[in-house]
């Protein structure tokens, strides 16, 4: 797991978990870091390793363990950054943008998700196919070549049963999400969470 700080250090704290494949400084970014600071926050940035064994040890426990260097903050999550969220303190106010609830279809080249999940392989072969365009209209050629490009069967086994086994949702979330998107579970999130704004674009 990689973080860094951006914003005035007397400015309230941000907690910002990125998505799969996200990496911090990146032009794709930067710009939401830009607004969470100019609007007066030390944003905390959280950058996801995208190969793991286990959800608890590897995605959860460290941000938690990072987390619990703050003082008052709120959190604000992108994809699986979303599914990381949803494990944490519920006292937090947490902002979800397109949260990684579930998996959309058949966006893994139709692999037969269950099965290949009970290899436990971590060796990355299962073929992502999301597309240049579906991870967003404005993606520059540097963010793109950051996404990989496949998948650990391991990894695809930890994230499916974090994704079944989700907590309750905080009474004090919302979640932003666009009906284009088809990298997530836009029916997951209606069945999670009725505190949803919708907004154009991927």
């Amino acid at each position: 797991m990689k973080t860094k700080v951006y914003g005035r250090d007397n400015n309230k704290d941000l907690l910002f978990i990125l998505g799969w494949g996200n990496r911090v400084g990146s032009h794709n970014l930067m710009w939401l870091v830009d607004v969470t600071t100019v609007a007066g926050f030390r944003t905390h940035v959280v950058e996801l390793p995208t190969a793991i064994r286990d959800f608890e040890a590897e995605y959860l426990s460290p941000v938690r363990e990072y987390q619990g260097t703050l003082g008052e903050h709120v959190v604000l999550a992108h994809c699986m950054g979303g599914l990381v969220a949803a494990y944490l303190n519920a006292q937090r106010k947490t902002v979800y943008l397109s949260p990684w609830w579930g998996i959309f279809g058949d966006k893994l080249r139709r692999t037969p998700l269950r099965l290949v999940s009970k290899i436990g392989l971590g060796i990355p072969f299962v073929p992502i196919d999301f597309s240049r365009e579906e991870i967003g209209e404005l993606t520059v050629e540097s963010d793109w070549e950051s996404v990989p490009k496949r998948a650990t069967p391991v990894w695809l086994r930890e994230i499916m049963k974090a994704q079944r086994n989700m907590p309750p949702l905080q009474e004090n979330s919302v979640v932003f999400c666009s009906l284009k998107d088809t990298v997530i579970s836009l029916k997951t999130i209606g069945e999670r969470t009725n505190h949803v704004i919708r907004y154009d674009g991927y």
